[in-house]
């Protein structure tokens, strides 16, 4: 199901790049506290931001990179297969 909200959304990711971001980070966070990972999120983030930086203003790509990156290192931090618990 969360492969969906990854996928689907990104057809209109030309039209409305800022809102279908808002979606695959929200199925992202989902994701991540489900304790499932499938490292899509990953590979949709960046084609998201991709995106943005194609056809948003500046500062709507500033946010979303100030969004993903944090999101980005707790994740890799809560899933690190060294992790201590």
């Amino acid at each position: 199901m969360v492969m969906i909200g990854f996928t689907v959304p990104q057809l209109a990711r030309e039209l409305h790049p800022f809102l279908v971001f808002a979606v695959i980070t929200a199925f992202s966070i989902a994701e991540a506290v489900s304790g499932v990972l499938t490292y899509a999120h990953f590979l949709a983030q960046l084609i998201m931001l991709y995106n943005l930086a194609r056809f948003a203003p500046p500062a709507q790509l500033a946010v979303a990179v100030a969004i993903t990156v944090p999101q980005t290192i707790v994740t890799i931090t809560m899933f690190a297969p060294d992790r201590q618990i």
